[in-house]
């Protein structure tokens, strides 16, 4: 299957209401981390920060009213989701269509990269740990929240059939080794992980 195209297709159909208040899956969960995302961004001085997967540029709209003073970037596979974020001229902020597998951004560019729900899209996530990783400043934290499913059986059974099943671009969803492995062999260390909701977990790591 091929994810990218699915996802795409997806989120381009939900950018029309996406930030609507409605409580669909697609944005309901996403909006339940911001509270969660901007607690932990007050424990850092971030200079620069990329929000990966960015959707409308909503979470980057609440921080530049939370941090005046941070420059932003967002980036997003759906070229409508962006079109969105465009159009709330959000200031000083900077937003692009791109794949997380393929940066467009220099070595060592930012001090924090957020990624909110949308890691399970993506059918390479060690290239894409590998670009996040390369991304970020030394000292840089990446900022992970993703679903969860905390039952394995009921995982298992997500990710084998279920997900490919919905057809929305939905890869695979990680248990808390499976993640924390991924970014410890990646090279983050300090690696943190948290169920936050019944629903969602959050992983942090820094680069050294």
């Amino acid at each position: 299957m091929d994810y990218k195209a699915l996802s795409r297709k997806h989120f381009n159909r939900q950018a029309v209401y996406y930030d609507e208040k409605a409580t669909t899956t697609v944005s309901k969960f996403p909006k339940m981390c911001y509270a969660f995302c901007e607690k932990e961004l007050q424990r850092y001085h971030a200079e620069k920060l990329l929000d990966l997967g960015c959707g409308t540029g909503e979470m980057i709209r609440l921080l530049r009213e939370k941090h005046p003073q941070t420059m932003l970037w967002g980036l997003d596979l759906s070229p409508e989701m962006i079109r969105r974020a465009k159009e709330k001229q959000i200031p000083h902020a900077d937003f692009c269509v791109g794949d997380a597998e393929f940066l467009p951004y220099p070595d060592q560019s930012f001090d924090v990269v957020l990624c909110m729900q949308s890691f399970h899209h993506y059918p390479n996530p060690e290239g894409v740990l590998e670009e996040v990783y390369r991304v970020l400043r030394p000292g840089g934290r990446f900022l992970l929240y993703d679903m969860y499913v905390k039952n394995r059986w009921m995982r298992a059974l997500e990710n084998r059939f279920l997900l490919k099943w919905l057809r929305m671009g939905d890869v695979h969803t990680y248990g808390r080794s499976e993640i924390c492995h991924l970014m410890e062999k990646q090279g983050f260390f300090q690696v943190y992980w948290n169920q936050i909701h019944p629903v969602m977990f959050f992983c942090k790591g820094k680069k050294p």
